[in-house]
């Protein structure tokens, strides 16, 4: 019976069947992460310019929707 030998000091992580350099993971992290911070500040914009509206004047009547 063949066995292979363990790679101990493997500087290379099998991700989907690709292999990727610890340069490569830093990289999607950061990019991830910078992805995040943006959504985040996204969202938070939205919710700061949400609060300046005052809502409706006159009450909605939501019975002619439903069917």
């Amino acid at each position: 019976m063949a066995t292979a030998q363990k790679q101990l000091n493997s500087t290379k992580t099998e991700v989907g069947g690709k292999k990727l350099g610890k340069d490569e993971l830093r990289h999607d992290r950061i990019t991830a992460i910078a992805v995040l911070v943006v959504f985040a500040v996204l969202m938070a914009l939205l919710i700061w310019l949400a609060s300046f509206g005052n809502g409706t004047v006159e009450p909605i009547d939501y019975w002619p929707i439903m069917p």
